[in-house]
């Protein structure tokens, strides 16, 4: 099951108009505030993996920029105590 949020859920609803033919390429980058080549792009993608292609590929995922939990415990215990 997929998640979307409301601004992929307007670029699905766009990319199906698009190949269903109701909707030209050039609206449908109008609708969504993407160049024309973009939207070419989204739309590969929208045909070869579907929904999930206008997800995040980093979605789900825990930064690598992280601080690791004992380090963010003792910054939290310093901070409570002798700061």
């Amino acid at each position: 099951m997929i998640t979307l949020t409301p601004r992929a859920e307007q670029y699905l609803q766009v990319l199906a108009a698009l190949d269903r033919g109701a909707l030209l390429m050039l609206e449908a980058a109008d609708l969504l505030g993407r160049s024309v080549r973009q939207v070419r792009r989204l739309r590969r993608a929208y045909r070869r993996r579907g929904p999930q292609a206008l997800v995040h590929g980093n979605r789900g995922r825990r930064s690598p920029r992280r601080i690791d939990d004992a380090t963010r415990k003792q910054i939290v215990r310093l901070a409570q105590t002798t700061y």
